[in-house]
C-alpha cells in the first residue's frame, strides 16, 4: 500500500512503522518497570511481614520466661520482703538467783549467768545483756534530774517516764545509746534494776529485754 504511493508514502510509512515500534518499546519498559516495582512492593511486605513474626515470637518468648519465674515462685513476682527473715526471738528460760543470795527468780535469756557483789546483782547474757539489780528502791525523781544535768552522756529524751521506770535515750560522742532504771517490788522487798553501770552502748531493743526482766523478778516459794 505504501509503495503504491511514491517516496513520500514510503516515508511515512516508514514513520509510521519506527513510532509504532517506538511505543511498543515504551509499552514494554513500562510493563518492566511495573514489574520491578510490583516485585519490590512485595519483597517490601513480606520482609516487614517477617519483621513482624520475629517481633511476636520475642514478646511470646519473654512471656514464657516471665511465666516461668512466676510459676517458681508459686505464681507471685518476686518480692524482695518477703525473703527477708524476721529476727529470731530471744528464748528465755527461769534463772534461780538464790545461789549469789536472792531468793527470786528472773526469766533471762537462755545460758544467762548471775554474780554478785556488796548486795548488787548482775544477771549477764552476753554483751548485750548486762541487768544490774540493786536491793534498794531508787529515788526516780533524783535520778531524772542528775539525768537531765549529764554534761557528758547528754540526754536526748525520755522514752518512758512514770512512778516506777524512766527509759531515756543519750549520746556519748555523737553516737546514740538507751539506759534505764526501774523499781520493783519481790515481795514486799524493794528493789530496783538498770542497766550494768559501765557496760556497753545498748539499743532500745536491749533495754526493752532487761526491762523486761526486772519486771519478771518473783519470789522463790
Amino acid at each position: 500500500m505504501f509503495f503504491t504511493r511514491g517516496a513520500g508514502g514510503l516515508r511515512q510509512g516508514r514513520v509510521l512503522v519506527e513510532h509504532a515500534g517506538a511505543m511498543k518499546r515504551l509499552a514494554g519498559s513500562f510493563a518492566l518497570v511495573l514489574s520491578v516495582s510490583l516485585s519490590l512492593a512485595c519483597d517490601s511486605g513480606e520482609k516487614k511481614d517477617d519483621a513482624k513474626k520475629a517481633e511476636a515470637k520475642k514478646d511470646d518468648a519473654k512471656e514464657a520466661k516471665a511465666g516461668d519465674v512466676k510459676a517458681a515462685d508459686g505464681g507471685a513476682e518476686p518480692d524482695a520482703k518477703a525473703d527477708a527473715k524476721p529476727a529470731e526471738p530471744v528464748k528465755l528460760a527461769s534463772l534461780s538467783l538464790e545461789d549469789v543470795g536472792l531468793e527470786a527468780n528472773v526469766q533471762a535469756p537462755e545460758g544467762a549467768k548471775a554474780t554478785a557483789e556488796f548486795g548488787v546483782y548482775v544477771v549477764m547474757a552476753g554483751e548485750s545483756f548486762q541487768l544490774q539489780i540493786n536491793a534498794s528502791a531508787a529515788d526516780l525523781a533524783a535520778k531524772k534530774a542528775e539525768i537531765e544535768g549529764n554534761t557528758v552522756n547528754k540526754l536526748k529524751s525520755f522514752v518512758t517516764e512514770n512512778e516506777t521506770e524512766l527509759v531515756y535515750e543519750t549520746e556519748l560522742d555523737g553516737k546514740p545509746e538507751f539506759h534505764f532504771v526501774a523499781n520493783v517490788d519481790v515481795d514486799g522487798a524493794k528493789y530496783h534494776c538498770q542497766d550494768k553501770l559501765g557496760g556497753q552502748p545498748y539499743a532500745q531493743a536491749d533495754v526493752d529485754a532487761m526491762l523486761a526482766a526486772c519486771k519478771s523478778l518473783a519470789a522463790i516459794e
